[in-house]
């Protein structure tokens, strides 16, 4: 890919040991940037996302990270091509790979151990604990909702609008926006106007417990700390 006499390789990184990924070794991916006869590396952010728990055993392939990684490279180049650096693209390529969705499974675990054990249920902080990093916040959501009474469970998804970050309406948007991709939702996605109003149509229309302009303010405010 060339855009402005910068071209970019999605390549293996065969001089470093093999890691696991998705169950297989494999060399880590890495970006080989070049820009006016001077070359910069960095891990690929998507390869080093789908090696961490609990997101190491969905059976994603290279191809995909590859695909994730070019609109990424893409992305970048069409929004600050004209003034372009190797010395900034380091950090602006980690902030705009940021997962959203990763970022916020720890706080969404926490809001779970803590609405139990505020209502004195002893035995589901310790099973929750037990997934983690297992499991997604969604699947054992998923399998709350299933178990819990129907009183229960409905004050559990009340409480989450109010005191997660909207890890849940994130999570059914990609789902249901890239079905066939591998989950994920990084900030350069949320800072495409045409998906962040996709975002909120859908927010109206399936979670309307969720305040649109806080649910919006949230994700600004994750998307700028994912440094």
């Amino acid at each position: 890919m060339k855009k402005k006499k910068i071209t970019y390789q999605i390549h293996f990184n065969d001089k470093l040991s093999k890691v696991e990924f998705q169950g297989k070794a494999t060399y880590p991916l890495y970006i080989l940037i070049r820009f006016k006869r001077k070359q910069t590396t960095v891990k690929s952010v998507f390869f080093d996302l789908y090696t961490k728990k609990p997101y190491n055993e969905l059976g994603i392939t290279i191809d995909q990270v590859t695909k994730l990684e070019t609109e990424l490279l893409d992305w970048i180049l069409a929004k600050y091509g004209e003034g372009f650096s190797l010395e900034r693209f380091t950090d602006l390529y980690k902030q705009s790979g940021k997962d959203l969705r990763y970022r916020m499974e720890d706080p969404f675990f926490d809001f779970l151990i803590n609405f139990f054990m505020d209502r004195g249920i002893a035995r589901y902080p310790g099973i929750i604990n037990a997934v983690r990093g297992q499991m997604s916040g969604a699947d054992i959501m998923d399998a709350l909702t299933d178990t819990l009474k129907p009183e229960l469970a409905q004050e559990l998804t009340q409480a989450a609008a109010i005191y997660t970050p909207p890890y849940l309406p994130v999570n059914d948007f990609i789902a249901q926006k890239w079905p066939k991709e591998p989950p994920c939702f990084p900030v350069f996605r949320w800072k495409n106007q045409a998906i962040r109003l996709s975002f909120i149509t859908h927010l109206k229309k399936h979670y309307p417990e969720y305040d649109p302009d806080e649910t919006i303010n949230r994700l600004d405010h994750i998307a700028d700390l994912t440094t």
